[in-house]
């Protein structure tokens, strides 16, 4: 825990990702899937609808609650933090407001030297940008959050937030099309998770990395990294990746005409069901249209 000379707590760093994504929660930091691209039967702007449509729904009264937090707050950590959440909850109507809300969080959490904070706030103005489609200052502001972690001086925090900063950099480079760069971070990324032995990041991490083999269709070297994807499905609480990864192992297996796998895959995709959202639901009925496709073929 760190403190300041005023001997002001540190503010809470746990917080709600506003990627239009699943995501997995490590501290202060999360790690971006790349579920939001689909193969090509299925259509994007669908998905963008059902996700678009389920975050306004809640916004408002979420922004509003977060205002009251915000002026009873009774300390700068607590606003700072409040703020933050704010300026997520606001992201889609108020761009740029957001923006600037998170830049002062981030300056004054500098001033502070509340580190988490200001990596926090970093991240989530690369998050804005990232669903914004603007990705290179998606990419602008995750390198500036890899190199605020790099000073933290909570070992896990800063492992763990390098990591998931790499992975997060690799999916933006991916949608690029600059698959190089996306290798390298995605590599990087890995590498710290394994040692960690970090289950539910691996899960995602793994399923980003194939997907730069489904969006240049090589569906052998997708499969391998799926397959290691859903080997850390039992490790993890995380059933919306869960089965976002088991779902798209099915799918890919039966795009190899590999039925056994596929019908394998389906079939725990299915089971997985019971808490599934919007997004997973749709992966889960694209294995099963492959499945037909695959019976028809």
């Amino acid at each position: 825990m760190i403190y300041n000379q005023n001997l002001e707590k540190e503010p809470p760093t746990i917080w709600n990702s506003p990627y239009l994504s699943s995501e997995i929660k490590i501290g202060t930091f999360i790690t971006r899937s790349r579920s939001i691209i689909m193969t090509r039967r299925i259509p994007l702007l669908l998905l963008v609808l059902f996700l678009v449509i389920g975050t306004a729904f809640s916004q408002s009264y979420t922004a509003d609650s977060l205002l009251q937090l915000i002026n009873k707050s009774g300390s700068d950590s607590l606003r700072l933090y409040y703020e933050k959440e704010y300026a997520k909850k606001i992201s889609i109507g108020e761009f740029k407001k957001a923006i600037d809300i998170l830049e002062r969080v981030k300056t004054e959490a500098k001033n502070k030297n509340w580190i988490p904070l200001q990596a926090s706030a970093t991240q989530a103005q690369s998050a804005l940008y990232f669903r914004k489609g603007d990705y290179i200052n998606s990419i602008l502001y995750d390198e500036e959050t890899e190199k605020i972690c790099r000073t933290m001086t909570d070992s896990i925090q800063r492992i763990t937030g390098v990591a998931n900063t790499l992975i997060n950099l690799g999916g933006t480079y991916s949608l690029l099309n600059d698959l190089e760069n996306a290798q390298l971070n995605y590599t990087k990324g890995i590498d710290i998770l394994e040692k960690l032995k970090d289950s539910t990041s691996l899960l995602t991490a793994y399923f980003n990395m194939a997907f730069i083999y489904i969006d240049i269709l090589e569906w052998n070297k997708a499969k391998t990294y799926l397959a290691k994807s859903v080997t850390y499905a039992p490790g993890t609480l995380n059933y919306e990746q869960r089965l976002l990864s088991t779902a798209r192992a099915s799918a890919v297996s039966f795009k190899l005409k590999q039925q056994a796998d596929g019908i394998r895959y389906l079939r725990d995709a299915g089971i997985l069901l019971k808490d599934s959202t919007a997004l997973s639901i749709i992966y889960y009925h694209n294995a099963s249209a492959e499945y037909y496709y695959f019976k028809k073929s």
